[in-house]
């Protein structure tokens, strides 16, 4: 029965994860500038480089997100995850301490403004992938 369980929360959260990754990726492919915008409001990227993130970022996203719930190289996909939100939780941490009050970008049209609670939501999201990860078939 456990067996079942098991099976039964990692496939929920490989479509939890995946999901997630897939809309906020679509989100924005589908408004690029105002990502872009974002992006700059952070104060991390340099100006050159900030269309270069804003148009693959995305991408990676989807794809990462598609690979999770499709199951195609569900370990690489999940350790991509893992890694774009280790990444992101240290940003917005860095963030918040900076006491820059910005809204996080994460999904278009979803006000999310920097703080404990959009960094507590992204360290869920990241055991949620190092769980996938660590159950994933090596392909």
């Amino acid at each position: 029965m456990k067996r079942i369980t098991d099976r039964y929360l990692y496939l929920l959260i490989r479509f939890f994860i995946g999901g997630l990754f897939i809309y906020a990726g679509l989100g924005k492919i589908m408004a690029p500038f105002e990502f872009a915008v974002t992006i700059g409001s952070y104060n991390l990227v340099p100006t050159r480089l900030i269309g270069l993130v804003a148009a693959t970022l995305p991408w990676i996203e989807v794809l990462a997100g598609l690979g999770v719930i499709l199951g195609v190289r569900t370990k690489a996909c999940s350790l991509i995850i893992s890694s774009l939100l280790a990444v992101f939780i240290l940003i917005l941490i860095l963030t918040y301490l900076r006491g820059m009050d910005i809204d996080c970008g994460c999904f278009r049209g979803v006000d999310r403004k920097i703080g404990p609670l959009v960094i507590i939501e992204d360290l869920l999201m990241f055991f949620g992938a190092l769980f996938i990860y660590s159950k994933a078939e090596p392909s």
